[in-house]
């Protein structure tokens, strides 16, 4: 049998898909698994032995030119595994001949927790556990444990420099930790080399003995920074699930977001460090541009300190 799993955004979404694949493939039930992504994130699947082709998606696509694309594209496959459930991807679930599969979101009990602390058993699981489960239930499969659905990314030909990665960066300042320059600072200080990555305001961290590659690399360059790394310090964000992924140690500073979303590293040598006495949290599904009660308690409660202690004890 052919597979075809859907998933088009975003980068760290993108990434959790890859534990799916290899868990799919273990199963033995697919002769072939294709991916269908954003063009944008196809190099994630370069080295994936688990993949056969990667088919890429162009988000400029009009209506009509993605149609076309579907019927030249997207055909012959006995399942389709639809991980992104937006209009497009249901779209391609409706004309296409193949049995569909989808997942559940949990959209309404994300909302609902959020705004009225309800359905929090609902939210329990991870959400590569998510992806998968009406998958299980199609083919009568038993549910596997979290670590055989653990994301992977191979990059070839990269040689470690026992550095530590900050990625300070998100896509809502309610994710961003406020002290990330004292942080990088402390790190050095203490004798680390020490490399900030992702996009963003720069200036903050041309410092002596930082290396700063804010605006400096593309996506895929990034993950080889990551792979080079010992130990990745990062938001919630993308290079989160790209740290896990690479296998390197993972701690990840957690404010406006919590786990009821699905989106914390479940897996081995990752690491959370959150305040769960600020009730306040979470106070939005994706963040927020600022803080709705005006104090930030949720991020500017963790200390400086706290951090780096507990990077020092996760290197022990």
């Amino acid at each position: 049998m052919k597979l075809l799993i859907v998933r088009y955004s975003a980068f760290g979404d993108v990434i959790l898909t890859t534990g799916v694949i290899n868990f799919i493939k273990s199963t033995g039930l697919f002769k072939q698994i294709d991916i269908l992504t954003d063009k944008g994130f196809s190099f994630i699947f370069e080295n994936d032995v688990n993949v056969n082709k990667v088919l890429q998606y162009d988000k400029s696509l009009t209506f009509w030119q993605y149609l076309g694309f579907l019927q030249n594209e997207v055909n012959d496959y006995d399942y389709i595994l639809d991980l992104q459930g937006k209009f497009r991807t249901l779209l391609l679930r409706f004309f296409s001949n193949s049995n569909s599969i989808g997942y559940d979101k949990k959209t309404w009990q994300r909302r609902l927790f959020t705004k009225f602390r309800i359905l929090e058993k609902s939210l329990e699981e991870h959400v590569t556990e998510r992806y998968i489960k009406k998958f299980i239930k199609t083919f009568s499969l038993e549910e596997p444990d979290i670590e055989a659905l653990r994301p992977v990314i191979n990059i070839k030909d990269v040689k470690e420099d026992n550095s530590i990665v900050v990625h300070p960066f998100a896509s809502k300042n309610t994710k961003i930790w406020p002290y990330f320059d004292k942080l990088v600072e402390k790190l050095v200080i203490a004798g680390f080399s020490v490399k900030v990555i992702g996009q963003g305001v720069r200036d903050v961290f041309n410092k002596k003995g930082v290396i700063n590659l804010v605006n400096k690399t593309d996506l895929k360059e990034m993950l080889e920074e990551i792979k080079k790394s010992k130990f990745l310090i990062t938001t919630d964000s993308g290079p989160l699930h790209a740290g896990v992924a690479l296998g390197v140690k993972t701690l990840g500073i957690f404010g406006s977001t919590t786990r009821h979303f699905g989106f914390y590293p479940e897996f081995k040598n990752s690491y959370i460090i959150e305040n769960n006495d600020v009730i306040c949290r979470p106070c939005h599904v994706h963040g927020l541009k600022s803080c709705p009660k005006d104090h930030f308690d949720c991020l500017k409660s963790i200390s400086v300190e706290q951090v780096f202690d507990k990077v020092m004890d996760i290197l022990k």
